[in-house]
Parts: C-alpha cells; structure tokens; sequence
C-alpha cells in the first residue's frame, strides 16, 4: 500500500476514534499569589486531557453573578491521581490565567510548549507530583511568572539555566525532591541566591516524601489553599 494510502488511513481512523469531553469546574473565588484573591475553576474531572483522542469541547459550570470564563485566573486540581499529562487545553477557555495550581498527580513532565499558551502565568504550582526534570527552555514563554512551587515532585535534573531569565521571580520552592535544596527561597533575593547555586549545577539527593497525608497537610497549612 502507497504511504500517502496509509497516512489518509490512518488520518482517517483517528477521526473517527475522537470524542467530545467537556471539563467541568466548581467555579469560586480562592487565593492566589498568597495574598490576592481570584475566580477559579476547580477542576472535577481534570484527568480527561490524559486522552490524546479526546477533545474538550466546552467548559461546564455554574458561574457566580457576571462571570465567565475570562474571569478565571486560576485553575485548580486537587489529588487527581488519574492526571498524568499537564492539562495544557485549559488556555482554549481560560484566556487571563494568572495561576495553575495542581497538587496530587501523575503528571512526569512538563515542557515549553505546554506553558506557551499561558504568556500571564504568575504562578505554577505543582506538587505532589512526578516530574523528573527541569529543561533550560521551560519557562521562555513565562516571563511574568512571580512564583514556581515544585515541592515534592521526583525532580533528579535541573539545567543550570532554567531560572536565570525570570527577572520577576520571587519565589522557589525545589524541596522535597531527588535533587533537592533544603533551603526553598522565599524573596526575590533568595531567589537570586538559589539561582546562583542552580547555575552551579549544585545538587542534593534526598527520597521524596510521597503520602497523600502529607500532602494534604501541605495543601491546608502550607499553601492555605482547600
């Protein structure tokens, strides 16, 4: 068979194996940013953008009196185990996110084209999670981005330039991981310190604590978010 038959084959089988999903949300208002507050979608059903055959089709939800879904600063997913890829879909419906906040997954990876469609991305949290490295061109399409919390991940590798562009950053939580800094910079002039030693490629192993307890106590009394 002619390769240009296998891939209109192919092409076509994949059409027909996609399905509509829609994310559904308990929309509210939450903190961000530690001190502001925000409207936030509370993702319910998160794990859906694991399928690369689905597509999200709308967002579903109660909205609070004269909001939509270009209020949503934050997006918010808590102890979704079944969530193994970064839910970069969100950007088609959430336009102004400041803030992605997920705690408990199955998430290994992130890239630069999963954060590009987020140019107003303050704050990355995600914690609890799998994720092995951090690449130098992470965050090249996030340079507002204020705050990066990657607690208790598996992070065994981190390019030694990965935070040196974000002018803006104020906060660095790496603790908790494989390459672990004991000390998580919490000013823009321990950032600046704990950059100088990423630049070194200086690196501490220690087993990541993974319980969902513990997780949640950071959840409640660490980032004060339910």
């Amino acid at each position: 068979m002619c390769k240009i038959c296998l891939l209109l084959f192919f092409h076509f089988m994949s059409m027909n194996f996609i399905t509509a999903e829609i994310l559904k949300c308990n929309f509210t208002f939450g903190e961000f940013n530690f001190t502001e507050l925000g409207y936030k979608c509370r993702a319910k059903n998160a794990e859906i953008f694991n399928d690369p055959f689905v597509t999200i089709e709308k967002v579903e939800g109660v909205h609070w009196e004269g909001k939509s879904n270009d209020d949503v600063k934050i997006f918010y997913s808590r102890f979704s185990n079944n969530l193994n890829i970064f839910p970069s879909g969100i950007s088609k419906f959430f336009k102004n996110l400041d803030t992605i906040d997920i705690l408990g997954s199955n998430i290994t990876k992130i890239s630069s084209d999963d954060l590009k469609n987020f140019p107003k991305l303050k704050s990355l949290l995600i914690s609890g999670s799998e994720i092995e490295e951090i690449h130098e061109d992470l965050f090249i399409y996030n340079l507002e981005i204020e705050e990066i919390i990657l607690w208790h991940n598996k992070i065994k590798f981190i390019d030694p330039k990965s935070f040196s562009h974000l002018k803006k950053l104020k906060l660095l939580y790496l603790s908790e991981n494989e390459c672990k800094f004991y000390k998580d910079a919490k000013s823009r002039q321990q950032v600046e310190s704990l950059v100088k030693r990423i630049e070194k490629g200086e690196c501490q192993k220690e087993k990541p604590i993974t319980t969902t307890e513990n997780y949640k106590k950071l959840s409640k009394n660490i980032f004060n978010r339910e």
